[in-house]
């Protein structure tokens, strides 16, 4: 049998479970992508004071609330007596119902809005991964084939057979793999880049700001929020774990793999906004020159990317998966229909990509809702549900109410701030459209 989140309907039993280094390698794999390298762009726009105390206040936040996350799913499991773990809208969905009335009466609704968001997050992801694979391949190819200039959707298409087939894998224990080995390029491409900045440095830190301009701190934070884009497998990874525990204890899998991610962050960001300045590029691998080393990292960043995206998809195609097995199933072949389901999906997504101009900005710009809502605002709001409901599941906490407010804070703050720089970016980029085809 295999691999699955509990459904609605009484749960399938997970049979392949992961050790505490397998689920590490997940963990790291799904929350480190093209974020990471878009870190010295976020350093651009908040300067070198504000990125590294913005940067470790933000993820700190993130951090919180993942193990908020897991908290709350513990508490509904011994506040219900579930005999299976609770998926992410099931946790939050049972949040809500033990709140205070006005959540209550969403708590159905909530479910569903979680499952679109997580949806459009994760398929989001897999689309901007499309697009900056392709891009890196188109980079490393024409570089070294005097005469070729393809189009960028050409190269796109040549990814679709690779990724097809690595997002066909149905259970995260046979991804390990995979994620190892994206894992193992995109740590080369990190190590890579530091090399390629340290050995071209010329930087003075005078000539670069430490504190930007307010308008610009939007786009940071939008940046901070994507870079740690991995939440929605946080239920996953701790479900299928053979010792759950080891998940989210002081030197479990959460901490032990957001210390990692932060240090990345923070020193990666910090080095490319040094060398670069304000001509860091949204990936600071696209700043390197075009020596051996150069196209390695290119070459070896492309292939994490594409190799994320199997990770990405995992969480989008098992919820639609137990969707519709709620609504048609059982089936009698299963693994064919399974199957079937996700290459639609896998279609859906490059379709998407192919078809939609400047797709990173509007999946930019839909993330600024979702996922800052499923990062930020919802773990906290359950959180005060389960402690300020007509009966508490958890103790009320000062401490824990202090930081669900900066949670609730950050999300507003991030959503409307975010909305408007993504709603004017988006127009700039199609009045310049309009302005080329004139």
């Amino acid at each position: 049998m295999d691999s699955h989140f509990p459904s609605e309907k009484g749960g399938l039993t997970i049979e392949r479970r992961m050790t505490y280094f397998e689920t590490l390698v997940h963990f790291l794999k799904g929350n480190v992508g093209a974020g990471l390298f878009a870190m010295g762009d976020a350093f651009k726009n908040s300067g070198i004071v504000l990125g590294l105390f913005g940067t470790l206040f933000i993820g700190l936040i993130c951090i919180y609330n993942n193990h908020t996350l897991v908290r709350c799913a513990n508490a509904v499991i011994a506040h219900k007596g579930l005999k299976e773990a609770p998926t992410f809208p099931e946790t939050i969905s049972y949040s809500f119902e033990t709140g205070p009335k006005i959540f209550k009466s969403l708590s159905t609704q909530i479910k569903r809005i979680v499952k679109i968001f997580i949806l459009i997050t994760q398929l989001g992801f897999c689309v901007v991964y499309i697009g900056f694979v392709g891009q890196s391949l188109k980079e490393v190819v024409e570089s070294h084939l005097d005469g070729i200039n393809l189009n960028v959707r050409a190269y796109m298409i040549m990814l679709f057979p690779l990724i097809t087939l690595a997002s066909l894998i149905r259970t995260l224990k046979f991804l390990t793999p995979i994620s190892f080995v994206s894992n193992a390029c995109l740590i080369y491409g990190v190590v890579a880049v530091f090399i390629c900045i340290i050995k071209d440095a010329s930087f003075s830190i005078s000539e670069r700001k430490f504190v930007q301009s307010m308008d610009k701190w939007p786009l940071f934070i939008g940046t901070i929020i994507f870079s740690f884009e991995g939440i929605a497998l946080v239920i996953p990874l701790k479900n299928e774990m053979n010792k759950t525990e080891q998940f989210d204890s002081k030197f479990g899998v959460l901490n032990a793999g957001m210390s990692v991610i932060m240090t990345m962050l923070l020193s990666l960001g910090l080095l490319s906004y040094l060398n670069y300045g304000d001509e860091v590029h949204g990936s600071v691998t696209f700043n390197l020159g075009k020596d051996l080393l150069a196209e390695t990292v290119k070459a070896a960043v492309g292939t994490g990317i594409m190799l994320s995206y199997p990770l990405q998809f995992y969480v989008a195609a098992k919820i639609i998966k137990l969707d519709i097995d709620d609504v048609w199933g059982p089936f009698k072949h299963d693994h064919c229909m399974e199957s079937s389901e996700r290459v639609v999906l896998i279609i859906t997504t490059f379709i998407i990509a192919l078809v939609v101009p400047h797709i990173d900005a509007v999946v930019s710009l839909i993330g600024v809702l979702c996922s800052n809502a499923l990062a930020l605002l919802l773990p906290a709001l359950s959180d005060y549900c389960l402690r300020y409901g007509n009966e508490p599941v958890l103790k009320k906490n000062f401490f824990r109410t202090v930081m669900n407010f900066l949670a609730i804070l950050l999300s507003v703050v991030g959503v409307i701030t975010g909305s408007y720089v993504g709603v004017k970016n988006m127009i700039e980029l199609v009045l310049e459209d309009l302005r080329h085809a004139s």
